[in-house]
């Protein structure tokens, strides 16, 4: 296991209860050697930026380029990604781990974890990536009919007729460092636009059987750095806030890694986040998305209109 070289790069931006909840995650799931290192995309907010400085006599933390390009969902995210492979590659990493402060780690990671994920990346040489977040509810009933499941590499595997949209590619997860550079060479800007990319070059998103990490439940969020008026309503009716989730203990921790692996890795059914608005249902896209998943009379409103402006618009064509 320790002959391949890993590190833990989180991207912060504005939300410093989120990034002390993640590091506070880190700190308890990850030993110790693990170098960990923050890239923040420029955080103006006095609370954020004074808990960089507590972070900086601890780990590694640094500022991307002002010049690089942004994207109206993730800021100045993919530049900090560009920034964090030429680090992993300068330092010999063989692999990362990206994670967002909105993301924590929610269970020890086993002496073995290293092994699976070296283990993928063997078996799917088609693949710089592998995600190791958790599934949502709303993506379950369909989840075993889309993906391959494959014990061997530790991934499920989407099937090649069913790959479409953002589905294979994710801004997080474990990245292999040399096939990253040989296969894929740059993070372009935007989800959507590294999917189509991968899916151009062959590539797959495998998602981890054994995931360690999870989206916080209904995030604060921002749009292209801002907080605009629509997406403060969207997330003041949706319920957003700071939600942290429980650590699995030991017990739990070991049923999960134990299950059958047709067992999807479901978040609302493995995991708990007591003061969330929802259980059984969670959001982990911010803005509308809480909104929407949050439900209610205004929810119920909203999606009555969005779908007559869709009808409209088919009739128009």
């Amino acid at each position: 296991m320790m002959n391949t070289s890993l590190a833990i790069f989180v991207f912060s931006f504005n939300r410093a209860n989120f990034l002390e909840n993640c590091i506070n995650s880190i700190e308890a799931c990850i030993p110790e050697h693990v170098p960990v290192i923050i890239l923040d995309d420029n955080s103006t907010d006095p609370e954020t930026v004074e808990y960089l400085g507590e972070l900086s006599f601890r780990y590694q933390v640094l500022f991307h380029d002002k010049a690089d390009a942004v994207e109206m969902k993730t800021g100045g995210l993919y530049g900090a990604m560009n920034k964090a492979m030429t680090i992993a590659q300068h330092e010999e990493f063989d692999l990362v781990i990206f994670i967002q402060d909105d993301m924590q780690f929610v269970r020890r990671l086993e002496i073995n974890e290293l092994s699976r994920y070296e283990k993928y990346f063997e078996e799917v040489p088609n693949s710089i990536q592998l995600s190791t977040s958790f599934v949502r509810e709303l993506s379950a009933d369909s989840f075993l009919q889309d993906h391959a499941t494959m014990p061997d590499s530790g991934a499920y595997i989407r099937h090649l007729h069913k790959i479409s949209g953002k589905a294979n590619f994710s801004a997080t997860g474990v990245f292999s460092v040399e096939r990253f550079y040989k296969l894929f060479k740059k993070f372009e800007v935007g989800e959507g636009v590294n999917s189509q990319k991968a899916r151009q070059l062959g590539l797959v998103n495998g998602r981890a059987i054994y995931p360690s990490v999870c989206w916080l439940p209904y995030p604060i969020s921002y749009r292209g750095k801002k907080r605009m008026l629509k997406h403060r309503f969207f997330e003041r009716f949706g319920r957003s806030g700071f939600y942290p989730i429980n650590l699995m203990t030991d017990a739990e921790s070991k049923r999960f890694l134990e299950r059958n692996p047709k067992i999807v890795p479901v978040m609302e059914r493995f995991l708990v986040a007591p003061s969330a608005p929802r259980q059984d249902i969670w959001s982990t896209g911010g803005g509308e998305y809480n909104f929407v998943c949050y439900g209610g009379f205004f929810a119920r409103i909203f999606l009555c209109l969005r779908r007559v402006i869709n009808f409209l618009k088919i009739r128009k064509l």
